[in-house]
C-alpha cells in the first residue's frame, strides 16, 4: 500500500484501513490467547518433560524423601539436566565446557548431582544449611538450598571466571523458572562461606562456590 497516497476521505481507503485494524486487533487478540495457553501449561510441560526422570531414595538414603524427590527428581533437570541426545543440558555453558556443577544442601546432609546419570551421591550427613544461610537466619529453615559450582580449571583467567559466573547465573534462571511455575519460593544468592562449603563438599581444586539458590513453601 502506498501510504503517501492513502486518504481516509475515501470510501475505498476508509474500508481497506477498517479491514488492517480487524486483521491486527484479531492477530492481537490471538497472540494474547496464545500467551495464556503457555503461561498456564508452562508447569505441566516440564513435569511432562521430566516425568521420565526419578532420583532413587536408596542414593538419598534421608527419611523425608517424598518433598525432596518430587523437586529435585524435576527441579535439577530443569536447571541443569542433560536434555539432548549428545549430552547437551538445560542450561548452556561457553563453549560447552560445562563447567557448572549442581550441589544440594539440606538439614540432613549434602548431594552431589550428577546430570549425567541423573542422579545424586550423598557425600555428606552433615547439616551445611548455615553455611549457605550465613548471617540470613532464613535460609536455615528452608527444606533445600541449591549451590552453583563452578570449575574454573576449564576456564582458567579472569575473563573464565567471568563466563563461569555468566553460565552459572543461566542455571541459577532455569531454577527460579522452575520454581515460578511449580508455585515454589525460592531466593536467589551469592552469600554463603565459600570456603567452608568447598572444604565442606569436598570440591576439587580449582572448583569454587558461585551462587546459591534456597527453595521452600511460600508463606
Amino acid at each position: 500500500m502506498d501510504l503517501s497516497s492513502f486518504n481516509l476521505k475515501r470510501e475505498s481507503d476508509i474500508n481497506r484501513f477498517r479491514i488492517c485494524y480487524r486483521f491486527f486487533a484479531q492477530a492481537i487478540n490471538y497472540l494474547d490467547f496464545l500467551c495464556y495457553v503457555k503461561y498456564t501449561e508452562f508447569h505441566h510441560q516440564i513435569i511432562r518433560l521430566t516425568s521420565r526422570y526419578r532420583l532413587s531414595p536408596e542414593t538419598i538414603g534421608i527419611p523425608d524423601i517424598a518433598f525432596l524427590i518430587f523437586l529435585e527428581t524435576h527441579l535439577l533437570w530443569a536447571t541443569a539436566g542433560v536434555n539432548r541426545p549428545d549430552g547437551r543440558r538445560t542450561a548452556p555453558t561457553a563453549l560447552n565446557l560445562q563447567e557448572i556443577g549442581v550441589y544440594v544442601v539440606t538439614a540432613k546432609g549434602a548431594f552431589s548431582y550428577r546430570h549425567e546419570g541423573h542422579e545424586l551421591v550423598k557425600l555428606t550427613d552433615k547439616n551445611l544449611m548455615p553455611l549457605v544461610a550465613m548471617q540470613q537466619d532464613f535460609v536455615n529453615t528452608a527444606p533445600l538450598a541449591l549451590v552453583y559450582v563452578g570449575d574454573l580449571t576449564k576456564l582458567p583467567g579472569e575473563r573464565g571466571a567471568q563466563m563461569a559466573a555468566v553460565d552459572a547465573g543461566i542455571a541459577v534462571q532455569n531454577a527460579l523458572l522452575y520454581c515460578s511455575a511449580a508455585g515454589l519460593a525460592c531466593v536467589p544468592r551469592a552469600t554463603m562461606n565459600v570456603d567452608g562449603l568447598a572444604q565442606a563438599l569436598s570440591l576439587p581444586k580449582g572448583a569454587v562456590p558461585i551462587m546459591n539458590v534456597v527453595v521452600g513453601m511460600p508463606k
